[in-house]
């Protein structure tokens, strides 16, 4: 890097804010969510099939996601 900006206190700072944030946040609601989905079951798979398909794609996919994010914050 040019500015050599990574070792500045502020950019410490800030990356630190935004993985406790991160992780504070996004990871448990994910983990929330999938609570949900098998508290809700019963009710989940009342759906028409297209809509338990969609759903719980996305579902995995926002996981999958959150996690890889989670991953690259913690990497720098």
């Amino acid at each position: 890097e040019v500015a050599d900006l990574k070792s500045s206190p502020i950019y410490i700072v800030n990356g630190l804010l935004l993985w406790i944030t991160f992780g504070g946040t996004r990871i448990p609601a994910c983990v929330y969510v999938w609570y949900i989905i098998y508290k809700g079951w019963s009710h989940y798979i009342l759906f028409p099939y297209f809509v338990q398909f969609v759903a719980f794609g996305e579902l995995v996919l926002i996981s999958i996601l959150n996690v890889y994010w989670f991953i690259k914050i913690t990497d720098g």
